[in-house]
């Protein structure tokens, strides 16, 4: 039984894991959208909401964000 048990925690894990891939994929992907269009404004915005929730899910989506935004200016 233990088996099924660590079995049905790794499903977990890794469905929450690939959850958690796609929102943070989507996101990026919008955001990306708002710095071509010159509205850095608005991530940076989104960024500001997601630091200070506290959450971890909304910590790791900022730092997605910074990264992106320092990617895309490095670029121009």
């Amino acid at each position: 039984m233990p088996m099924q048990s660590g079995s049905t925690n790794l499903s977990t894990t890794l469905a929450e894991s690939v959850a958690r891939i796609a929102r943070i994929s989507d996101t990026a992907h919008d955001m990306r959208h708002h710095i071509q269009a010159g509205r850095i404004d608005t991530v940076l915005r989104q960024a500001r909401v997601a630091i200070t929730s506290g959450d971890a899910a909304a910590l790791e989506d900022a730092r997605v964000l910074v990264d992106l935004l320092s990617l895309e200016l490095c670029e121009e």
